[in-house]
């Protein structure tokens, strides 16, 4: 994830395993597996070669891909300015209309408890949307990697609503808004 959309998945990734481990209460020695010194060696030989390769053939490199296009750019202070930027709530309508027509199921989904699994959903969902949310730049595209939990939570409540025979419930909020 690194070598294709750059180090924020350094802070990303981290945030929705410790989001996720602390929703299900995972022991500690959990933690302290995922996050190993050997884990984090191994990660920084799959990545640091890249990198290295690109200061080496580029001086500027550094400056421009880590600087410029990730740290800026959060910021919004990206040179030359060429993004758009918003609100804090840029990406609620468009989370709405990137799962149209599902999106009519999203109040559902709210209720608990949660599985393990929804569990996992709901951090990898909330980490990416809070994030791109508190960034200054704005990319249409950027909260779209965090639709496949959203629309896997939807798939987990009308199944639930199929299994325990309220196929009413779905019936009736779909057929409201199709």
């Amino acid at each position: 994830s690194v070598l294709a959309k750059s180090f924020v998945t350094l802070g990303l990734i981290p945030l929705i395993i410790v989001l996720y481990l602390s929703l299900i209460k995972a022991d500690f020695n959990i933690y302290r597996k995922i996050f190993s010194l050997k884990n984090i060696v191994l990660l920084l030989i799959i990545i640091l070669p890249w990198h290295i390769l690109g200061v080496i053939k580029n001086p500027d490199f550094f400056r421009e891909y880590i600087v410029n296009q990730q740290i800026l750019r959060f910021f919004n202070m990206t040179t030359p300015h060429d993004y758009h930027n918003g609100n804090i709530f840029f990406y609620v309508p468009k989370i709405i209309g990137y799962i149209l027509p599902w999106s009519v199921f999203l109040l559902a989904v709210l209720k608990k408890p949660f599985s393990p699994l929804q569990a996992f959903c709901w951090s990898w969902f909330l980490v990416v949307f809070v994030f791109f949310s508190l960034a200054g730049d704005k990319g249409d595209y950027y909260c779209a990697i965090a639709m496949p939990p959203l629309a896997c939570l939807i798939a987990f409540k009308i199944n639930d609503w199929i299994e325990n025979n309220k196929t009413n419930i779905f019936n009736s909020i779909f057929g409201v808004f199709v």
